[in-house]
């Protein structure tokens, strides 16, 4: 997968997880790691500061989390 995608991957679950549409989520490029990769974004609440959060990814690309 390319990283392009793991960051699309990376807006759509996070667009899911905090109730928020894909335009208005902002992620950044993959980072690799030993076991897999993260790619971190951010979002803005409405009245109040930034929202940030992580995806995770294992070390076949398959997206694990996001908090």
């Amino acid at each position: 997968m390319a990283p392009y995608e793991l960051s699309q991957l990376c807006r759509g679950q996070a667009a899911n997880r905090f109730d928020r549409r894909p335009s208005e989520i902002t992620v950044n490029a993959p980072i690799r790691q030993r076991d897999g990769s993260t790619v971190q974004g951010w979002y803005d609440r409405e009245g109040k500061r930034t929202a940030f959060f992580t995806c995770r990814f294992d070390q076949d690309n398959r997206f694990l989390s996001v908090y």
